[in-house]
């Protein structure tokens, strides 16, 4: 054999276990890729949306019933809520609240004062008091009213308004909780917790808070520049202070600066989810979204980015977060929103659903293993508004799409009431919805467990 061709078959060897060893080197760098895609849930289910459309509840709920409906002409300020003895609306025809039974017979009407508006209702969860509220416009206050099931007055106060002022009945149906400027030109927030039977004020707190909600059912959690705080909801103690710089992770942000924040607690008060927009440590101008997870303890359970996403709440048996991603289209004035859900042990992505859906807590329900939620935009031209429901099984897959259509969407809500049933007593839950139009209102009343 000639030194050429020794030489020449030398190479070619040499070359075939470099090419070898390349091929088998990348090999393992998409292997150690995937599977870190796969436990920090990067590879997930893209779900398409194709609902079965139905055209009633019980369709797909066997226990389901539409119970009662109400239409009306007049000039509604939706949403109205449901008292334990009937639906409450508050009109601006009329200038007032009243409530109605499932026949359409008024039970009771309050007028709103000379120079007010009826501005809003909320009703406790266990349908015993009414939060109403009426604006002066010209004074720039609100009168609250709390009133019973059955209309009559407990208390009232009057409360300056200024820019922005939040207002709820808190989940035991015990407090209402006051969060409104302090002054008209001051930043400075107030937070006031009130006994519901006395309109007495159990504590108050000033603080520059951006985003409060109630925790469980007793404790409430607020976000003040880097630190999130809870207290006793009805002391104000001062339970546990965390920093939400630990949400940085690898991104060395830090959030001392910012004001977009978004709580999302669940209904045992054992979990919290903290979403945050923060900066760069060390590159300023360089925005950075995360969300973290923290235990009733104040423990950050886990952390990860949170591009575009809105949380929006959590399963009752804490495992799933559902959140709404908004995303750049083709056109970078144009955002589409999909549905995903997180699991909330690890953080990893299970799945993500195309969509329209509203950004707001208040447009969808959990109930044990089915997702209610309100979907306001037609999807590729053939899908109508309504109420989309998802079975989940025990996995967090999307078992089963449903529709429910209605047109004029404009609110859905839930309450909880408990009734006897034939062997024991149990629960069962009330949804309203409102259907609405330029000059007209429809309310639905369905129920699951009757």
């Amino acid at each position: 054999m000639s030194k050429t061709n020794f030489l020449r078959r030398d190479f070619k060897k040499a070359v075939s276990t470099k090419s070898r060893q390349i091929v088998a080197m990348y090999r393992f760098i998409v292997i150690t890729s995937l599977l870190h895609c796969v436990l920090s849930g990067a590879i997930h289910a893209q779900e398409t949306l194709d609902p079965v459309v139905v055209s009633q509840l019980s369709e797909v709920i066997p226990d389901a019933e539409q119970e009662w409906k109400y239409y009306s002409r007049e000039q509604h300020i939706p949403p109205g809520c449901l008292s334990a003895k009937g639906l409450v609306i508050n009109s601006e025809d009329t200038v007032s609240f009243y409530s109605i039974d499932k026949h359409g017979k008024t039970l009771w009407t309050r007028l709103s004062p000379e120079e007010m508006e009826p501005a809003f209702v909320r009703c406790s969860r266990d349908g015993r008091y009414i939060l109403a509220g009426h604006y002066d416009d010209q004074n720039n206050s609100n009168l609250y009213e709390i009133l019973t099931s059955d209309g009559q007055i407990l208390w009232s106060r009057v409360v300056p308004s200024y820019h922005r002022i939040r207002y709820w009945i808190a989940n035991s149906s015990e407090y209402i909780v006051f969060v409104r400027f302090l002054t008209e030109y001051d930043w400075t927030y107030n937070i006031t917790v009130v006994d519901i039977d006395s309109g007495q004020n159990l504590w108050s707190k000033n603080t520059e808070n951006v985003a409060l909600v109630e925790w469980g059912s007793d404790k409430l959690a607020y976000v003040y520049r880097d630190s999130l705080s809870v207290l006793a909801i009805d002391t104000g103690e001062l339970k546990w202070r965390r920093s939400i710089d630990q949400m940085s992770g690898s991104s060395d942000a830090i959030f001392s600066n910012s004001r977009r924040y978004n709580l999302v607690p669940s209904e045992d008060g054992t979990k919290l989810v903290v979403s945050a927009t923060g900066y760069k440590r060390k590159e300023r101008g360089i925005r950075v979204e995360r969300v973290g997870v923290f235990d009733q303890k104040g423990q950050l359970m886990w952390e990860s980015e949170n591009k575009a996403g809105t949380p929006l709440g959590i399963t009752p048996d804490n495992r799933f977060l559902v959140s709404i991603e908004s995303l750049k289209g083709e056109n970078s004035s144009e955002y589409r929103d999909q549905l995903k859900l997180t699991n909330m042990s690890t953080g990893a992505m299970l799945w993500t659903l195309p969509g329209g859906f509203r950004k707001n807590g208040n447009w969808f329900v959990f109930l044990k293993d089915r997702l209610f939620l309100c979907f306001t935009s037609r999807y590729r031209g053939n899908l109508p508004r309504g109420i989309l429901m998802l079975d989940l099984d025990s996995s967090g897959q999307i078992a089963r799409q449903t529709l429910l259509p209605i047109h004029g969407i404009e609110s859905f809500s839930r309450r909880t009431e408990a009734w006897l049933s034939k062997n024991a007593s149990a629960q069962r839950e009330v949804f309203l919805v409102f259907e609405g139009g330029h000059d007209w209102g429809s309310y639905f009343i369905e129920s699951i467990g009757h």
